[in-house]
């Protein structure tokens, strides 16, 4: 019998080490035994502090040569080597990548980097010449080129030390709206930008965020559970900010600030139920939020405690929020995440180490169980979507102890707890979690405990010889979400129809098929794996639903993401911000009982015109002398459709108001 690989977790690390020694390393995690193994390491490039990926099996890292301002890297992965101990006599394995290239990182001291999650661009940014770097890729996923760049000037209120002028600390894609957006430590700013993904640019929105004087953001993150919230950790007040986008004024709004650390030492792996400062929203406590809060256990927003912020992550399921502090305190603190996205502090802990740059979140039990969902009643099924892992572990990156940790957070009690479990490393300085195998325990599809991608077998690689179904088993599971989501549009069809309001003109939905799937997977550089197609690319389910009014397609929007079951990952609006082609609709990606689905919302004109675009020049070269014309064409056609449109609703209005 094979050994059980259930709690085993495969990790990336980047470290400050210098060019020529083991700096880039893939390692596993052994949380049940408590041990770390060495998969390989890598020498080179020089101070690989940030990584990124991995897509498919392309990884990204920047590098600071010793004399050189940076500059960002693509390496391919193999199939990894066996593990070693990476201690005593036992050889260190080599590393199985293949490098794909690099640019110059288009400023000094590059100190973070992040992909896109449709995986054609990159971004860098650069905290010693306050810039960001706009890279698009290849569809290998190789870096094509420095396409857009931006510069910030100016200086904070601390313009004697540490803002004397601009530092770009994180740049990240965001989940909604095409949006980048870019901490700048000596601004107080994050800038708030909207990727234009066919002029491959980064457009302004007048968005940005403004942060109190000498605060100094850091890094921030996006919650699964709460669209349009961004949680934002200041390294030199060390405070998290929660802000909310208002769609009214297109602005975001702060709705709460709190520090990231307790008051005492005292507080440290604290019992569970203490809250932060801020007190908390009368809408958690309605909601059933019972654990008072202990606001004596947290420093006020205010107070200058002598820690300094680092990194900021959620938990796989949104449901936890987790933050790293050096100096004052080298500590790891917990937050619960409420109904309405606000923030209660629930306990922390030593991190085991000095200076916790970054650290990464893994989850127990990290996967829901879809083929459950479909017996048992809404019952049961609501008892098991919620229930959720009974722990998360976190791997803690401490760069000037040359250690990484481990602490696990008990659900239960909301109680972190330092492990006795550690590994040394040269100046280590990020943690990125890397792709799991499948358990060997022989648990798969019908184990509770497992998802779509649990124990997952390779397409083709069927026992019997046949070449297998991409889904890997799961296409009957597949078209029964498909049905559920039909139905539930058909039963608000019909809620309207006795006031003879359909809002629906019609509505389709499909499986994409298996040659379909397959082709996406190469193009995207995946392995045509069930994993890649139920993980990794999220359109095999998709719905198609046309409206007649504009705002019946925003009607259906909240419609969808007001269930229970379904998490609204992503959402492209392509109305209100229509691509430079002309093409508008609202795209959602939502992830229903343990599967992604893609849901288009548009109204008949925008369908009429995707419709003829489709078949006069879909996947069509167009190029030779007369492209211009065509592509203005299509544009004007596009824009009095939508003008139309606008009309439409206007005369809805005016009717139902007389």
């Amino acid at each position: 019998m094979k050994k059980s690989r259930s709690s085993v977790f495969p990790f990336y690390f980047g470290t400050n080490a210098p060019e020529g020694n083991p700096c880039l390393c893939k390692c596993e995690a052994d949380f049940g035994q408590g041990t770390f193994s060495t998969v390989y390491t890598m020498e080179g490039p020089a101070k690989p502090s940030y990584l990124a990926g991995p897509a498919g099996n392309v990884l990204y890292t920047l590098g600071r040569p010793c004399g050189g301002n940076g500059a960002v890297y693509a390496f391919r992965e193999s199939e990894s080597p066996q593990t070693g101990t990476g201690g005593g006599d036992d050889p260190m394995p080599s590393a199985p990548l293949t490098p794909l290239g690099f640019l110059p990182c288009g400023g000094a001291n590059p100190c973070h980097i992040s992909l896109d999650p449709q995986r054609e661009f990159l971004l860098c940014a650069n905290y010693g010449s306050g810039s960001v770097s706009l890279y698009s890729l290849h569809e290998d996923g190789s870096i094509r080129s420095l396409c857009d760049w931006r510069q910030y000037c100016g200086t904070g209120f601390d313009s004697g030390d540490r803002q004397q002028g601009p530092h770009a600390h994180f740049a990240a894609f965001g989940p909604e709206r095409d949006e980048v957006l870019v901490c700048d430590l000596g601004l107080d700013r994050v800038c708030v930008y909207e990727l234009d993904r066919a002029a491959a640019k980064l457009r302004d929105t007048g968005r940005d965020i403004r942060l109190p004087d000498g605060s100094g953001p850091r890094h921030l993150t996006f919650s699964k559970q709460h669209p349009g919230l961004v949680y934002v950790i200041t390294e030199m007040a060390n405070t998290v900010f929660v802000f909310r986008y208002d769609r009214e004024t297109d602005r975001y709004v702060q709705i709460q600030a709190l520090s990231a650390v307790p008051r005492q030492e005292s507080a440290l792996s604290s019992p569970a139920g203490a809250s932060s400062a801020s007190a908390v929203p009368e809408s958690a406590a309605a909601a059933g939020d019972a654990r008072p809060p202990r606001e004596d256990l947290m420093v006020p927003a205010t107070a200058d405690n002598g820690s300094i912020g680092c990194a900021i992550r959620f938990s796989a399921d949104g449901a936890y929020l987790f933050v790293s502090s050096r100096l004052g305190y080298q500590s790891i603190s917990a937050f619960r995440c409420g109904p309405d996205g606000s923030l209660t502090f629930c306990s922390s802990s030593l991190c085991g180490g000095i200076t916790p740059r970054d650290f990464n979140v893994f989850s127990g039990d990290p996967f829901e169980d879809p083929s459950g969902s479909f017996s048992g009643g809404d019952k049961a099924r609501t008892d098991r979507l919620t229930e959720g892992p009974g722990c998360d572990y976190l791997l803690v990156a401490n760069q000037d102890s040359g250690l990484i940790t481990a602490l696990r957070f008990d659900r239960a009690s909301e109680a972190l707890t330092l492990l006795d479990m550690r590994m040394q490393a040269d100046h280590p300085t990020c943690i990125l979690p890397a792709p799991r195998e499948a358990d060997q325990t022989g648990a798969g599809l019908n184990d509770p405990k497992a998802g779509p991608a649990a124990g997952l077998p390779d397409a083709g690689a069927d026992p019997c010889g046949q070449a297998s179904d991409i889904y890997g088993g799961q296409r009957k599971n597949m078209e029964a979400i498909l049905q559920l989501l039909l139905d539930r549009v058909e039963d608000l069809r019909l809620r309207y129809r006795a006031s003879d309001s359909d809002p629906v003109e019609h509505c389709l939905g499909r499986i994409k098929s298996d040659a379909s799937m397959r082709e996406k997977c190469r193009r995207s550089g995946l392995p045509e794996t069930a994993r890649s197609a139920l993980q990794e690319l999220h359109d095999g389910i998709g719905v198609r639903i046309v409206c007649a009014f504009l705002n019946d397609v925003f009607m259906l929007r909240d419609y969808i993401a007001g269930f229970d079951d379904i998490e609204v990952v992503q959402e492209k609006d392509y109305i209100r911000r229509a691509k430079p082609n002309g093409y508008r609709s609202l795209h959602l990606i939502i992830r229903i009982r343990g599967y992604f689905a893609e849901i288009q919302l548009r109204t008949i004109s925008m369908d009429t015109w995707a419709a003829l675009e489709h078949h006069m020049k879909y996947k069509k070269d167009i190029s030779g002398s007369n492209t211009a014309l065509l592509v203005s064409e299509l544009k004007r056609c596009a824009d009095e459709l939508a003008s139309t449109d606008v009309s439409m609703q206007t005369l809805r209005d005016m009717i139902r108001g007389s």
